[in-house]
């Protein structure tokens, strides 16, 4: 996301950019980010379900409580203010959320780069896999990933500390009341030109965008040749070689969707770089656009899970079974009960191809969510 463009609005110069600026800065914004907070719920809870110590699973996770933290602060950020200007809000607390942007603009910032390196962590684990089979159990180790995923996070955290002092809550009248209102300012160090230049647009752009995006080019151009290569001899592999080629397209979509927009923000980064001090229109308008892009990014993920995602869809179809029933089982309470579960699972298979009808033993019979792939890596 822009800095600028998040924290202050673009000037509308006419009836049709306020239009624009309402539907790209509020509307839109606002309905991808209620989606994707939603959806990011649903999938935290169906990918915890599973117990099968999937590494992709385990990155996954991390990837959508990232996403989940990101939308929230975003739809704080930049939702609710707009919606508070054009309600006309007086509440203390609408009056008093510039506290608030002043810490979600970092807290996005963490997110987002969290985020895009975990998506270089999915390409990497997923190389590993289909390039590397027989040295995959060094990347693919759970715990060694639990490691990477938290030096992800300290190295945004720290990369990003100086974003807690780029603003500084400003206290201004409130036209035409007696009210004042928090608004946001900024500081010495954020109009700093070595800061803006060396910090803020050189290193963010290379460290969030260009090297990622560099690494996640060259480890899934890799993936995708192997995968053309695997495809012409299927019939040569082994069924373990098989499920990870199978396995390995929710997450390549994963990646070709961040890729995507995260070329656009590089692009939007250097364009700004170029255009410094100028207000030019079309650039405002294509950084709105972009910041939508961010947004979108954040909230597809619950739809490439789903669509992509047979093992997904199968957990979260139990789930709902469950809530819908109200068995709420975990699958590791009993080894009996998961073995039984597979016996079931297979005969209800085998009857429903068959054409036995809903209402058969085998049918009613009401799952703990996840059992039914115990695989690694059939997603």
């Amino acid at each position: 996301m822009n800095v600028s463009s998040q924290l202050t609005c673009p000037p509308t110069v006419s009836l049709d950019m306020y239009a624009f600026d309402l539907v790209m800065g509020f509307l839109l914004p606002g309905l991808f980010c209620l989606f994707g907070i939603l959806g990011n719920v649903i999938s935290l809870a169906v990918l915890w379900s599973d117990r099968s110590q999937s590494p992709t699973f385990l990155t996954l996770k991390a990837l959508a409580l990232s996403d989940l933290v990101l939308l929230t602060c975003a739809f704080l950020q930049q939702v609710m203010p707009i919606y508070i200007h054009v309600s006309g809000c007086m509440h203390f607390a609408c009056l008093r959320i510039g506290y608030l942007r002043i810490y979600t603009w970092p807290v996005i910032c963490i997110a987002q780069m969290t985020s895009v390196w975990l998506t270089v962590l999915i390409s990497a684990e997923r190389h590993s896999a289909i390039c590397r089979p027989l040295r995959a159990y060094g990347f693919s180790n759970v715990r060694k990933l639990k490691w990477s995923i938290l030096v992800v996070l300290v190295v945004s955290v720290l990369f990003n500390l100086p974003r807690f002092f780029e603003f500084t809550p400003k206290e201004e009248a409130l036209f035409g009341t007696n009210l004042t209102y928090i608004a946001i300012a900024d500081t010495t160090m954020r109009t700093d030109p070595v800061y803006r230049y060396a910090y803020n647009t050189a290193s963010f752009c290379l460290i969030v965008y260009a090297a990622p995006i560099g690494i996640i080019t060259l480890l899934n151009v890799s993936i995708v040749v192997r995968m053309r290569r695997a495809k012409r001899r299927w019939s040569e592999l082994s069924r373990r070689q098989q499920r990870e080629v199978k396995a390995t397209l929710m997450p390549l979509c994963i990646v070709t969707v961040c890729f995507f927009c995260g070329t656009q923000s590089l692009i939007s980064f250097i364009l700004d770089a170029v255009f410094v001090g100028r207000d030019v229109l079309w650039i405002q308008i294509y950084t709105a656009v972009v910041n939508l892009f961010v947004t979108v990014n954040s909230a597809a993920n619950f739809l490439i899970f789903y669509v992509f995602g047979s093992k997904f869809r199968t957990l979260l179809r139990t789930m709902i079974t469950c809530w819908r029933d109200g068995h709420m089982l975990r699958y590791h309470d009993s080894p009996l009960l998961r073995r039984q579960f597979r016996v079931r699972l297979r005969s209800s298979s085998i009857n429903s191809r068959n054409g036995i009808s809903r209402g058969s033993h085998a049918e009613s019979y009401v799952a703990p969510p996840g059992v039914a792939h115990r695989s690694n890596t059939t997603f």
